[in-house]
């Protein structure tokens, strides 16, 4: 019984494999072509797998399509501006420059050069700022004269603190 399972699972799996289409391009060169593109592509159901990995139904039609440009003379711009019309920029995985794109390609460039300038311009002003903090002699003796005429400087004694006495 075992030896009938197998033989039948042996056999499904061999059928299985033998239904896959069988390409057949005019030039070892278009058949380069063709599979440098399928992997330039970008599956639309998958998302992050390109129509050479995928093994959705739309990434086959896509395969289909490149196949049969190829075979009908196509260039490979041609074929990436037909896909590019039908489904967007999306479908390539590196898309042009230009455009909307613009921001995609160079902000993240902007961005860290725009946060580089605020961290020098930072870092100048403090160091520029360090030597601004100390007071100058006559500043400090002002400071000193206003702390007498409070009572809170050091060197002046109220008698505040000594009438308290101890609690016993």
């Amino acid at each position: 019984m075992r030896a009938i399972i197998y033989t039948s699972l042996l056999l499904f799996s061999a059928l299985s494999i033998a239904s896959k289409d069988v390409l057949t391009f005019k030039s070892s060169k278009d058949e380069a072509r063709y599979y440098q593109l399928i992997e330039q592509l970008r599956c639309p159901k998958c998302l992050n797998q390109s129509i050479a990995d995928s093994n959705a139904g739309i990434s086959e039609d896509l395969r289909n399509i490149v196949y049969e440009k190829i075979n009908q003379g196509h260039s490979n711009e041609a074929i990436k501006q037909f896909l590019k019309q039908r489904y967007g920029d999306f479908i390539l995985y590196q898309p042009e420059v230009g455009g909307a794109n613009l921001i995609l390609w160079f902000g993240p460039v902007i961005v860290m050069l725009i946060v580089a300038t605020v961290v020098v311009m930072r870092l100048r002003k403090k160091a520029s700022g360090a030597g601004k903090g100390e007071l100058t002699d006559e500043q400090q003796k002002q400071v000193e004269q206003l702390l007498k005429q409070s009572g809170r400087h050091p060197s002046v004694t109220t008698d505040k603190n000594e009438d308290k006495g101890s609690p016993l």
